[in-house]
């Protein structure tokens, strides 16, 4: 079996608010992708999520089924419905969340460049240092679009902009 190689394609760190993170013309010479994600919002709450939208493929596209524990709470949701313009990534850390603490996400996309539809699976953990508000979660999911992969935009759900020292990192994996 050939070892992976992964190779950076974009990085994005803040030093500002910013309301979205757009990662734009990806290139088509890697095998998947992996988004790796330091985030955490302006929203007035300990925690947030992050919708992704891919290449800007319109609504009903996108189906999810996520697992997760909320605080001592194991959960699951479909997000699967007409109206879905988007994924999500679950709990990045709010403003309400322990000072200088960010959430990690990572988004993993094999064969983003195929001409079948689009599969994706997430991990996430919302960093809080509390013995009450913390969570993990992973997803997966389909993107009903059988264009290649060329872009990635990022925003918060509920806040208004991810915060200063946010990172978002991009490679491009290759078989080897």
């Amino acid at each position: 079996m050939p070892t992976p190689t992964y190779v950076a394609i974009a990085k994005t760190v803040l030093t500002g608010s910013q309301a979205t993170v757009t990662f734009s013309g990806i290139v088509n010479t890697y095998t998947d992708l992996l988004l790796v994600v330091s985030a955490r919002t302006d929203r007035a709450s300990w925690t947030d999520n992050i919708n992704v939208q891919m290449n800007s493929i319109a609504v009903g596209s996108y189906s999810q089924r996520d697992v997760y524990a909320y605080g001592t709470s194991p959960l699951s949701n479909n997000l699967i419905s007409s109206n879905n313009q988007f994924f999500r990534f679950y709990f990045v850390v709010g403003a309400n969340a322990t000072s200088n603490t960010f959430s990690s996400q990572e988004i993993y996309i094999p064969n983003y460049t195929g001409s079948t539809n689009k599969v994706f699976s997430t991990t996430t953990a919302g960093e809080n240092n509390s013995g009450t508000d913390f969570a993990i979660g992973a997803s997966a999911g389909l993107v009903s679009n059988t264009a290649a992969m060329s872009g990635l935009t990022l925003t918060p759900q509920y806040g208004t902009n991810f915060v200063s020292g946010s990172r978002f990192d991009l490679y491009g994996i290759k078989n080897s």
